[in-house]
């Protein structure tokens, strides 16, 4: 089957394609040069395109919630277990990633993507709308979540972004974070963690090829910086907590802004300000603003 046309934004020579029915994605964001391609994002191959593979794109929405749901159960407002539809063993990512999203707005330097999602397809109805700008000095990348419906029990939500690095011997991020949480075998938080050499090696520089992680950092300062040795890139947001990810063996790492760690509704004991999360009721909106700024 033939890849569906991507959806492409324009801004000197950087250049942002869409492709919003692979849940929402961007697959591929680079600075053109004449012949000369420089990727900020790994970038979706042709063969992930005609798969509508979106773990195999650039970037990819996270929400109503981030990261795993323990069993995919959580407790509700009323004292209920909800239980997620998507099927996996941990509910993953929620479900904005797996629905084909609508272009609302396309102009030349910008994009609004939107998506609704009723109560036969998720525990509780809301609107999502995703807002990406390019300019001068990199792109804007702007999450909004609303409840719909007239069910006046809140409901635990949360946004993320899932972007891709290219990943080189060169590569080196450094960010400031308070900890971060331990996780078990299933990738799921166990305990917030102040303390860690880890945390600290991160101040000053540490390459994705020293191990593998999958953990999610609290207290951080709103942004970080990758550097490639001959390009860098600072990639900020308006939260509180950063997963990075590095798997063995693949050409990318993930640092992925959130508004809270995974399974926040089942760590109530825990002090908001080390899992976060926000409990919305129909009517409320949560936001999640991230700047690309290329260097």
């Amino acid at each position: 089957m033939a890849a569906e046309p991507l959806l492409t934004l324009r801004h000197g020579a950087l250049r942002l394609e869409l492709a919003p029915n692979i849940g929402g994605s961007i697959a591929r964001c680079y600075s053109q040069q004449g012949d000369q391609r420089r990727h900020w994002l790994r970038p979706a191959s042709a063969e992930a395109l005609r798969q509508s593979a979106v773990e195999g794109m650039a970037c990819f929405p996270l929400l109503p919630h981030c990261g795993r749901v323990r069993h995919g159960r959580y407790p509700d407002a009323d004292g209920q277990w909800r239980t997620l539809p998507d099927g996996a063993r941990h509910s993953l990512h929620g479900i904005g990633w797996r629905l084909p999203w609508q272009a609302e707005q396309l102009g030349e330097h910008a994009a609004i993507l939107s998506l609704t999602v009723d109560s036969g397809q998720w525990p509780f109805p809301f609107l999502a709308e995703q807002a990406i700008t390019l300019d001068e000095a990199g792109f804007s990348h702007t999450l909004r979540l609303t409840l719909r419906g007239d069910n006046p029990l809140s409901h635990p939500c949360g946004l993320g972004l899932h972007p891709y690095f290219p990943r080189s011997p060169d590569c080196r991020i450094r960010l400031h974070a308070a900890g971060l949480w331990q996780v078990d075998e299933a990738i799921l938080p166990l305990r917030p963690v102040p303390a860690s050499a880890l945390r600290r090696q991160l101040q000053f520089g540490w390459s994705p090829d020293r191990r593998v992680l999958d953990s999610t950092f609290y207290g951080w300062q709103r942004h970080a910086d990758i550097d490639w040795g001959s390009h860098a890139l600072r990639l900020q947001a308006d939260s509180r907590f950063v997963a990075l990810y590095t798997p063995a063996g693949q050409d990318f790492f993930c640092l992925e802004p959130c508004t809270h760690v995974p399974d926040f509704a089942n760590h109530a004991a825990t002090a908001p300000a080390l899992r976060g999360g926000h409990w919305l009721r129909p009517g409320d909106t949560l936001t999640l603003s991230c700047r690309y700024r290329l260097l």
